[in-house]
């Protein structure tokens, strides 16, 4: 299991749980700075309009981290499944949405712990 540094980034700016803060600075080991074939993807991903979505003015304003597309650049590059809560919204920034065109598997946490035949 690995994930992407922005997501560790995100989690130290602005997590309410300090057990998944905690978790992070366990583990920061898991999260990887991206590859520039990732940055290339993640470039091809904001050329569209609807997935500029994902910046949010205030993380503009504010410089906070945003994850959502160097996840599902990560998940082109490697082939890897991406795992997330969000649900699928046409036309929309969302994971599964991008995911769904860039042919990534988008899975939950829930298929992702069955899967890695773990138990929570």
């Amino acid at each position: 299991m690995c994930s992407v540094r922005e997501v560790q980034r995100e989690i130290e700016t602005n997590c309410p749980y300090e057990y998944v803060a905690d978790w992070v600075k366990q583990h920061h080991d898991i999260f990887v700075a991206p590859t520039e074939a990732e940055l290339r993807v993640v470039k091809e991903i904001f050329k569209k309009e609807q997935y500029r979505g994902f910046v949010r003015r205030t993380n503009i304003i504010k410089g906070l981290p945003v994850a959502d597309p160097f996840i599902v650049a990560a998940g082109v590059v490697y082939g890897a499944s991406v795992v997330t809560q969000e649900s699928l919204k046409h036309g929309g920034a969302r994971i599964p949405t991008l995911c769904r065109e860039l042919q990534v598997e988008c899975i939950n946490l829930e298929k992702f712990l069955e899967i890695e035949n773990l138990m929570y």
